[in-house]
């Protein structure tokens, strides 16, 4: 009796798995990112000006305050001082057979700090960003946070020299120290 408990055991294992396993694989839907460009001539000039806050960080998650670099909240007037600067300044260092710099075609955000005793200002000037649209129904829009992702146009292949630019200043001499382009 035994032996035909083990040997209907076996039978139904067979036939159990037998009914479970199947040949097709489960159909498993692919959804696609579409991704829209939003540039800075399509939204309002009160839009390009972006103060960051004190939790901004860069795409790879590391933050850009620290030791070193203690933020610092600019006031309205600091803004208005810093626009001058870049408006005054610019054109002066950046000759004119290079580039047309235009800064109403540019997202500004402004991680302000102080380091010594002085203020410093880096502008990430960045002429476009992405909003992430997912074609599935569960998920929803992604695009950079105001204030707290840090844009870069850095690994975009198809963008021009002086699509994305980072200038560094000193508010507390009114100077323009360094300009870098993405």
């Amino acid at each position: 009796m035994n032996k035909l408990s083990n040997l209907l055991f076996i039978v139904f294992c067979f036939i159990f798995v037998g009914c479970t396993c199947n040949d097709k694989q489960s159909k498993t839907k692919e959804y696609n990112v579409l991704q829209q460009k939003i540039y800075a001539t399509e939204v309002s000039k009160e839009e390009l000006d972006i103060p960051m806050m004190a939790t901004a960080t860069y795409s790879n998650g590391t933050h850009f305050y620290g030791a070193d670099k203690i933020y610092y909240e600019l006031s309205e007037g600091e803004l208005t001082k810093i626009r001058s600067i870049l408006n005054k300044q610019l054109p002066k260092i950046i000759p004119v057979n290079t580039i047309q710099l235009d800064l109403n075609n540019y997202f500004k955000q402004y991680l302000a700090y102080t380091y010594r005793g002085r203020i410093y200002v880096l502008v990430n000037l960045y002429k476009y960003y992405y909003i992430y649209y997912s074609t599935n129904p569960n998920k929803g829009v992604f695009s950079p946070a105001k204030g707290l992702h840090i844009i870069s146009l850095k690994h975009e292949q198809n963008r021009s020299k002086y699509d994305n630019l980072m200038i560094l200043l000193n508010l507390s001499k009114s100077r323009i120290l360094r300009i870098e382009t993405i």
